[in-house]
Protein backbone atom coordinates (compact mmCIF):
# COMPACT_ATOMS: atom_id res chain seq x y z
CA UNK A 1 0.00 0.00 0.00
CA UNK A 2 3.00 2.33 0.21
CA UNK A 3 2.64 3.34 4.13
CA UNK A 4 5.48 1.38 5.61
CA UNK A 5 8.02 3.45 2.69
CA UNK A 6 5.94 6.84 3.65
CA UNK A 7 6.59 5.75 7.34
CA UNK A 8 10.57 5.46 6.49
CA UNK A 9 10.56 8.80 4.47
CA UNK A 10 8.67 10.08 7.83
CA UNK A 11 11.77 8.97 9.69
CA UNK A 12 14.77 10.45 7.56
CA UNK A 13 12.30 14.02 7.49
CA UNK A 14 12.48 13.92 11.27
CA UNK A 15 16.16 12.96 11.34
CA UNK A 16 17.09 15.78 8.85
CA UNK A 17 15.24 18.22 10.87
CA UNK A 18 16.75 17.38 14.38
CA UNK A 19 20.25 17.35 12.40
CA UNK A 20 20.47 19.88 9.77
CA UNK A 21 17.69 22.44 10.70
CA UNK A 22 17.67 22.50 14.32
CA UNK A 23 21.20 22.27 14.90
CA UNK A 24 21.75 25.49 12.55
CA UNK A 25 18.54 27.25 14.86
CA UNK A 26 16.50 26.63 12.07
CA UNK A 27 17.02 29.84 10.21
CA UNK A 28 17.58 27.82 7.14
CA UNK A 29 16.05 24.85 5.51
CA UNK A 30 17.72 21.27 4.75
CA UNK A 31 17.98 19.98 1.51
CA UNK A 32 17.70 16.55 2.89
CA UNK A 33 14.58 17.34 4.79
CA UNK A 34 13.05 18.56 1.55
CA UNK A 35 14.21 15.22 -0.16
CA UNK A 36 12.86 13.31 2.31
CA UNK A 37 9.32 15.57 2.12
CA UNK A 38 9.12 15.27 -1.70
CA UNK A 39 9.67 11.25 -1.29
CA UNK A 40 6.92 11.06 1.28
CA UNK A 41 4.26 13.14 -1.07
CA UNK A 42 4.84 10.77 -3.90
CA UNK A 43 3.91 7.55 -1.42
CA UNK A 44 1.17 9.54 -0.18
CA UNK A 45 -0.17 9.59 -3.94
CA UNK A 46 0.63 6.34 -4.11
CA UNK A 47 -1.15 4.77 -1.14
CA UNK A 48 -4.03 7.40 -1.63
CA UNK A 49 -5.02 5.08 -4.78
CA UNK A 50 -5.05 1.85 -2.62
CA UNK A 51 -6.60 3.43 0.68
CA UNK A 52 -10.02 4.70 1.66
CA UNK A 53 -11.11 8.11 0.29
CA UNK A 54 -11.51 9.02 3.84
CA UNK A 55 -8.19 7.67 4.98
CA UNK A 56 -6.11 8.95 2.05
CA UNK A 57 -7.97 12.24 2.75
CA UNK A 58 -6.47 12.68 6.72
CA UNK A 59 -3.65 11.57 5.17
CA UNK A 60 -2.90 15.13 3.46
CA UNK A 61 -4.47 16.68 5.78
CA UNK A 62 -1.59 15.52 8.21
CA UNK A 63 0.66 15.89 5.33
CA UNK A 64 0.28 19.65 4.97
CA UNK A 65 0.53 20.16 8.56
CA UNK A 66 3.32 18.76 8.47
CA UNK A 67 4.31 21.25 5.76
CA UNK A 68 2.69 23.99 7.16
CA UNK A 69 4.04 23.16 10.52
CA UNK A 70 7.70 23.38 8.85
CA UNK A 71 7.21 26.30 6.55
CA UNK A 72 6.24 28.84 10.36
CA UNK A 73 9.02 27.25 12.23
CA UNK A 74 11.99 28.42 9.62
CA UNK A 75 9.85 31.57 9.45
CA UNK A 76 10.03 32.05 13.00
CA UNK A 77 13.76 31.07 13.36
CA UNK A 78 15.01 33.29 10.59
CA UNK A 79 12.19 36.60 11.54
CA UNK A 80 11.75 35.68 14.81
CA UNK A 81 14.89 37.39 17.01
CA UNK A 82 15.36 40.59 17.26
CA UNK A 83 18.12 41.95 19.79
CA UNK A 84 16.99 45.91 18.95
CA UNK A 85 13.36 44.52 20.94
CA UNK A 86 15.73 42.84 23.76
CA UNK A 87 17.69 46.36 24.28
CA UNK A 88 14.40 48.32 24.57
CA UNK A 89 13.12 45.08 27.04
CA UNK A 90 15.92 45.74 29.43
CA UNK A 91 15.78 49.71 28.99
CA UNK A 92 12.09 49.97 29.42
CA UNK A 93 12.86 47.90 32.58
CA UNK A 94 15.48 49.76 34.24
CA UNK A 95 13.22 52.79 33.63
CA UNK A 96 10.22 51.54 34.88
CA UNK A 97 12.98 50.47 38.44
CA UNK A 98 14.04 53.87 38.01
CA UNK A 99 10.39 55.46 37.67
CA UNK A 100 9.21 53.98 40.63
CA UNK A 101 12.13 54.54 42.65
CA UNK A 102 11.66 58.09 42.18
CA UNK A 103 7.55 57.82 43.18
CA UNK A 104 8.73 56.36 46.36
CA UNK A 105 11.58 58.68 47.09
CA UNK A 106 9.87 60.33 50.26
CA UNK A 107 9.33 56.87 51.57
CA UNK A 108 11.96 54.75 51.78
CA UNK A 109 10.72 51.84 53.15
CA UNK A 110 7.99 51.47 50.46
CA UNK A 111 9.95 52.25 47.84
CA UNK A 112 12.22 49.47 49.08
CA UNK A 113 9.43 47.19 49.12
CA UNK A 114 8.10 48.53 45.69
CA UNK A 115 11.57 47.65 44.04
CA UNK A 116 12.03 44.78 45.39
CA UNK A 117 8.75 43.37 44.45
CA UNK A 118 9.44 44.78 40.40
CA UNK A 119 12.42 43.27 40.70
CA UNK A 120 11.28 39.82 41.65
CA UNK A 121 8.46 40.43 38.82
CA UNK A 122 10.80 41.86 35.99
CA UNK A 123 13.42 39.37 36.96
CA UNK A 124 11.02 36.10 36.53
CA UNK A 125 9.84 38.18 33.13
CA UNK A 126 13.52 38.26 31.71
CA UNK A 127 14.03 34.67 32.61
CA UNK A 128 10.41 33.94 30.64
CA UNK A 129 11.89 36.01 27.58
CA UNK A 130 15.32 34.31 27.52
CA UNK A 131 13.82 31.48 27.44
CA UNK A 132 11.60 32.09 24.24
CA UNK A 133 14.14 34.13 22.73
CA UNK A 134 14.87 30.16 21.20
CA UNK A 135 12.04 28.07 21.35
CA UNK A 136 14.01 25.67 19.61
CA UNK A 137 16.45 25.13 22.54
CA UNK A 138 16.82 21.89 24.13
CA UNK A 139 14.59 19.97 22.17
CA UNK A 140 15.00 16.36 22.34
CA UNK A 141 13.39 14.01 19.72
CA UNK A 142 15.01 11.09 20.15
CA UNK A 143 12.06 9.10 21.41
CA UNK A 144 9.72 10.41 18.17
CA UNK A 145 12.33 9.26 16.15
CA UNK A 146 12.67 5.61 18.34
CA UNK A 147 8.49 5.83 17.65
CA UNK A 148 8.85 6.14 14.19
CA UNK A 149 11.61 3.61 13.44
CA UNK A 150 9.52 1.17 15.46
CA UNK A 151 11.55 0.24 18.13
Amino acid sequence: MGLEQARLHLAEYVDAVIHDEWANGNTKSSERASQALTSLRSDLIHASQHVPTAMGNHLWRVFDDVVDARNRRLWIGSHGRSETSWGLVLVLGLVAHIAIGWVHADRPAAGTLAMGLFALTTSAAYWHLTRAADPFAHLDATQYLLALRGQ
